[in-house]
């Protein structure tokens, strides 16, 4: 983004750049089955040399503001320069990126718009846009996004709605803007991707009148993300993977707990059925009971290591504590920082047509006839002309970006609440198991006081072991269902939540593509161009 708004500060500023820049922009005029009427692409070649080297795939070339000669040799354009910008155009052959087919709808059967003139009833126009730029190198389909504009008179229909866009009404005209991405599913397979081939548009009407639609699309929305940010994507992957290894110590941990409750268990109903009246029996029940103590103190002991363990990854060498959740946080403030910069710039375009009298939001078609009137009666030069029209279209592009990142800003929040909700869920866990562990200690120490007592009698010692098999019993029951519930924590929230992290790494992966591919289209028909922009006009 800091690019885009460099090029726009240097369109308005009268900086003298030593660099050549090649623009093209391809307009065509589709029917409502997509076939082209007519496609023409307009070049402006930029603080060109003499005889500037240029490619092109066009025939019929015209130079349209200048008289500087041009020789075409096996695609090779040559010009003749006198230091001036030279703007020139040719018809174009070539396979459109994008095929774009609009169907009506009135009362939902389909007809022909011609046959529905002045009619009344629900109108619901469907246009399907199918992407043709596949890439082969990265086995994936360029990243175009498309910006899908028309405007309604607010008198005659109400109740409208676009999908994948937002309605706007000024009392009067009613426009309607939505955003495309075809084939951005067919990349990435993300089932809430697919609508983003097809745009709908609804609404009801008590005289229908067909407007014209017009489609902006660009292969370059992708071209200014910084990928290092992708890379912490990466690093989650690898807290997830993290997180994974100590949940299931846990549940090994806990495993390991059930199996020292059941034999305690075994050993209480061996003594309640093998007690014999004799001291040497006391004193090897005694002896046993130590060991049964001393072994659930290790074993408390043990889970107390390993949760110290698990905590000390929140630490970094100097006893600071680490934040699980700063990349979360880092990508949130970066989006939040673009966002607040794309605000700012469409404030300063706002501005920019305000002072010209102008209003930057009207439909396209109107805001350039009334610039082509301040053309007219000399209060603006033909640059500033060039440059408010671009000023227009990077301004809608900006909104359509904006959009974008209020929804990564929000699925990145999301996402941080439901891992801090996980993590909390885990420590109390951890702290259920060695209150547990704790009050197995007690029970056992109590146990080996008792011991001493019923060398007294024989029968206090086997009621007392009677209660302990009882006791015993109850603690396997919920040993058992403290182990399942650690399980089934583990595989129904821990699992899947890692299982994400392959999921993030193919994300990853294929936006580095889509990045890659963003900068590396150069021109559709050349192979020099530094911005590429499409305009379809469907009537």
């Amino acid at each position: 983004m800091k690019k885009y708004l460099l090029l726009i500060v240097l369109l308005i500023s009268p900086l003298t750049v030593f660099a050549t820049t090649k623009t093209e922009t391809i307009y065509t005029n589709l029917d409502l089955n997509g076939k082209v009427i007519k496609s023409e692409v307009n070049s402006k070649l930029t603080n060109i040399e003499s005889n500037y080297q240029d490619y092109t795939l066009l025939n019929k070339i015209t130079n349209i503001n200048g008289d500087e000669k041009f020789t075409l040799d096996n695609n090779r354009l040559t010009w003749e320069s006198k230091g001036k910008d030279i703007y020139y155009k040719a018809p174009n052959t070539l396979e459109q990126p994008i095929t774009i087919k609009t169907s009506y709808y009135l009362n939902n059967e389909l007809v022909n718009v011609k046959d529905i003139k002045n009619k009344k009833g629900s109108i619901k126009i469907v246009i399907d846009l199918k992407n043709n730029s596949y890439n082969n190198t990265y086995g994936m389909y360029n990243p175009f996004v498309v910006s899908i504009a028309t405007t309604l008179n607010n008198k005659n229909n109400k109740n409208i709605s676009v999908s994948n866009g937002e309605i706007i009404d000024n009392g009067k005209t009613i426009a309607v803007a939505a955003l495309a991405s075809p084939g951005m599913y067919d990349n990435l397979k993300v089932e809430e991707l697919k609508s983003l081939d097809q745009v709908i548009i609804t609404y009801d009407t008590t005289k229908f009148e067909q407007k014209e639609i017009y489609a902006v699309a660009t292969p370059k929305l992708l071209e200014n993300i910084d990928i290092s940010r992708l890379s912490k994507l990466d690093n989650l992957s690898s807290s997830l993977n993290l997180l994974q290894d100590n949940m299931n110590k846990i549940e090994n941990g806990s495993n390991d707990l059930n199996n020292g409750v059941v034999k305690i268990k075994d050993g209480a109903n061996a003594i309640s059925s093998n007690l014999k009246p004799t001291v040497e029996g006391v004193n090897s029940l005694k002896d046993g009971a130590d060991k049964l103590t001393n072994g659930i103190n290790t074993l408390n002991d043990g889970l107390k290591a390993k949760m110290s363990e698990i905590n000390s990854t929140y630490y970094d060498s100097e006893g600071n504590r680490i934040d699980p959740f700063a990349d979360i946080n880092q990508l949130i403030s970066g989006d939040e920082q673009t966002l607040n910069k794309l605000e700012t710039a469409n404030k300063d375009f706002i501005n920019l047509f305000n002072s010209l009298g102008l209003d930057i939001n009207k439909d396209e078609t109107d805001l350039n006839n009334d610039i082509m009137i301040l053309v007219s009666n000399g209060s603006i030069d033909n640059n500033t002309m060039y440059t408010l029209i671009f000023s227009k279209k990077i301004y809608d592009l900006n909104n359509q970006n904006i959009y974008l990142y209020k929804l990564n800003v929000n699925g990145l929040t999301g996402m941080k609440n439901k891992l801090i909700d996980s993590s909390n869920t885990m420590t109390s866990l951890s702290s259920l198991i060695s209150n547990t562990l704790n009050q197995l200690s007690s029970g056992s120490t109590e146990l080996d006081n008792g011991l001493d007592k019923l060398g007294n009698g024989l029968d206090e010692l086997y009621n007392g072991a009677l209660q302990l098999s009882e006791g015993t019993n109850q603690l396997e029951n919920g040993s058992i269902t403290l182990t399942n519930g650690i399980k089934e924590f583990n595989n129904q929230g821990i699992k899947k939540l890692t299982s994400y992290s392959s999921i993030i790494n193919n994300y990853s992966n294929k936006s580095k593509k889509l990045i890659n591919m963003s900068n590396e289209y150069n021109g559709y028909s050349t192979n020099n161009a530094n911005k590429t922009i499409f305009i379809y006009k469907i009537k």
